[in-house]
């Protein structure tokens, strides 16, 4: 469970240099294309120098979740085989586990182990709600599916906000939403509560990296 919650954390954190990359790349051909301005040409340069920066890092990056995501894989798969017999908690146990691997794998299975998981978990269901979001952000799920787990969400940290994780999924939906307003109040509370929370205070520098250029 551990793993899998780390290997989400790292796919993320690889969207994000995605989308800085993406970002990087827009504003280098805009401003080479209008040429506003007499130093255009070492601000383009200086971009392109930022581009590299990002794209150097997300070499180990891609690595490392190859890495991790070949060592979750062997040990969910030794979850799959069921005990004949089994405490009700284990079974909680193990299906979180397996709920929480497929959704941050996008594996096929990831919204049938989820249900499951909502069906053996205690209130609030929390870690039901939050396989269900890993897999929609890992997926590329429809508008839909992602409008339905930001609700979840706030629901969930409207029933225990101390919960760290579900604020950051939520910022991370409202990103593919397209709503940095709500990222960064989101991404706030998650630093008011942990200031060291490292995939927080990235994902708020990347929600004021992409506000419009005056």
């Amino acid at each position: 469970m551990a793993l899998s919650l780390r290997l989400g954390e790292l796919q993320a954190e690889a969207e994000r240099l995605r989308t800085q990359g993406e970002l990087l790349q827009r504003d280098i051909d805009e401003r080479a294309a209008a040429q506003a301005t007499v130093d255009w040409e070492s601000r383009v340069n200086a971009l392109k120098a930022q581009r590299e920066d990002v794209i150097k890092l997300g070499g180990p990056l891609r690595i490392e979740i190859d890495r991790l995501r070949k060592e979750v894989d062997v040990l969910a798969e030794a979850l799959e085989a069921a005990p004949e017999v089994e405490p009700t908690p284990a079974l909680a146990a193990r299906v979180k586990a397996r709920a929480l691997h497929a959704g941050v794998t996008a594996a096929p299975d990831a919204l049938a182990l989820a249900e499951r998981l909502r069906n053996v978990e205690g209130a609030p269901k929390a870690w039901s709600t939050v396989a269900r979001a890993e897999y929609v952000l890992s997926s590329g799920s429809p508008p839909e599916s992602v409008a339905q787990s930001v609700s979840e969400l706030e629901a969930l940290r409207q029933a225990d906000g101390t919960l760290l994780r579900p604020y950051v999924l939520a910022a991370r939906l409202a990103l593919r939403q397209k709503d940095p307003a709500a990222a960064r109040s989101l991404l706030d509370d998650v630093l008011a509560l942990n200031k060291n929370h490292e995939l927080a205070r990235k994902l708020l520098e990347q929600v004021s990296t992409s506000a419009p250029r005056p």
